[in-house]
């Protein structure tokens, strides 16, 4: 999991540097049936 948010940081930081105006925004909590994927295996 911290890969994943590493590489997510990198991305919006680089993502700052073009001119462009840019949120990152992260779901913390959820009402409802939502959408999961299975987790990962391995590596």
């Amino acid at each position: 999991m911290a890969h994943n948010i590493n590489h997510l940081l990198e991305t919006y930081r680089q993502l700052q540097g073009d001119g462009e105006d840019w949120v990152l925004a992260t779901i913390i909590e959820t009402f409802g049936s939502t959408y999961q994927k299975k987790p990962v295996r391995g590596c």
